[in-house]
């Protein structure tokens, strides 16, 4: 007789199984703690139309909820930066881009989740304004309301501007494809030498990305401190 009954066996085996779960969840739910990611809106989160008017013309994009639930799941912040030179030129009104954004919530708190803050940009590009992307106003607004880590920013976007904001800021930048014109902007930003980090057909593989890329920098950062203390032990 070993002194083991049933019982014990089946809650070893219950806590084993426990302990599973909590390994194969807790990693990727503390991966992006710190990381802020800056998401464009048109053709990146919702179809870009030209220009959304009314909330019945806002859709997501297939998979962006669950993206977003991702993101927000493994502890990174999510912002919205749009460009929206509509109000400028008299295609939307302030209340109609409220009720737009209002939707866009609605439609993310209905799969579980939600966004850190939406920025938008209501100048007409003649205006010469700090906060229409590719510039850099926006982004310098949400870090001093919101005290992001400038290094752990990502920008994804479905234009030129959007990667090039990203560079600017010293980000890791994404190029989805759902956009109606990304494939000529990633032609032309690598023709020019500045592509994206990264370029994928979607915002769930774009997270995807960062989840990885996320966790190669951390074990880089964990190898290196093991040699400065191997170093400094020898």
């Amino acid at each position: 007789m070993t002194g083991v009954t049933v019982d014990m066996v089946v809650q070893a085996g219950l806590q084993q199984i426990s302990a599973s779960r909590a390994n194969a969840v807790e990693p990727e739910r503390a991966d992006l703690k710190g990381i802020t990611v800056f998401l464009d809106r048109d053709g990146t989160v919702n179809r870009d139309t030209g220009f959304v008017k009314t909330p019945e013309e806002l859709e997501l994009l297939p998979g962006v909820a669950e993206a977003v639930l991702r993101l927000k799941r493994a502890g990174a912040r999510v912002i919205v930066v749009t460009n929206q030179s509509g109000l400028a030129r008299g295609l939307i009104t302030p209340a109609a881009l409220e009720a737009i954004h209002a939707k866009l919530r609605s439609l993310l708190t209905e799969s579980g989740t939600s966004l850190d803050a939406i920025y938008f940009c209501p100048h007409h590009p003649d205006e010469g304004c700090a906060c229409r992307k590719p510039k850099t106003g926006m982004v310098q607004r949400a870090a001093a309301q919101l005290g992001l880590d400038p290094g752990g920013y990502y920008v994804i976007g479905d234009q030129r501007r959007d990667i090039e904001l990203g560079h600017r800021i010293g980000a890791r930048t994404i190029l989805v494809t759902t956009g109606p014109m990304s494939g000529e902007h990633l032609a032309a930003l690598r023709t020019d030498g500045c592509p994206p980090d990264c370029a994928v057909a979607s915002l769930g593989e774009a997270v995807e990305w960062i989840v990885e890329n996320c966790r190669s920098r951390q074990q880089s950062t964990v190898s290196r401190q093991l040699s400065l203390t191997t170093g400094l032990e020898d």
